[in-house]
């Protein structure tokens, strides 16, 4: 098992922990109905005890809790297999997905559009050519500054003709993967 992100590898630790909890939480109705119907004091003790110890998070789920637990076996089935689950995920890999083309394009451009605007340079006209496959691209940017914020605005020409950006870099994608064939 493997994730992209480490977050994508959080959220199901997270939705395994959900599950223990309302695990934990069917216990800890069944345990006071249980002690409420109990009129032994050391009875009523010992379930109090358990009560008390019933694991919020997987992490919490040891051997001594599995013996604590004992006389609840689908309880101590059903924690076994989260915490199996969980240990699974917790010792997965990270491997982050590689970028496509298109991806990397895009970031490249918009650095060295940001660092010429960033260093006082006018964005007229310029030819990014190599970036985009031999394809005969230019671009003009400026900074636009509205309402306490800003971006830049980039006007982007195939051969001349303003032309949309994803369609540029669709081009040099699909360009790309022909050349791959």
């Amino acid at each position: 098992m493997n994730f992209a992100t480490k977050s994508e590898q959080k959220a199901n630790l997270k939705a395994l922990n959900k599950l223990a909890e309302k695990e934990g939480e069917n216990l800890r109705t069944a345990l006071l109905i249980i002690r409420n119907d109990t009129t032994d004091l050391e009875k009523k003790e010992e379930l109090n005890d358990l009560y008390y110890a019933v694991p919020y998070y997987l992490s919490m789920w040891t051997k001594n809790k599995r013996k604590m637990f004992k006389s609840f076996p689908e309880f101590v089935s059903a924690m076994d297999a989260l915490k199996e689950q969980y240990n699974e995920v917790k010792n997965a890999d990270i491997c982050p997905v590689a970028k496509d083309t298109a991806e990397i394009v895009d970031e490249t451009a918009k650095d060295i559009i940001k660092d010429m605007l960033n260093s006082g340079k006018k964005v007229e006209d310029h030819n990014i050519s190599k970036l985009f496959d031999g394809l005969k691209v230019t671009v003009n940017a400026h900074y636009v500054y509205r309402n306490g914020s800003s971006f830049i605005r980039c006007f982007w020409y195939l051969n001349g003709n303003v032309t949309a950006y994803d369609k540029i870099v669709a081009i040099v994608a699909e360009r790309k993967k022909e050349v791959r064939k």
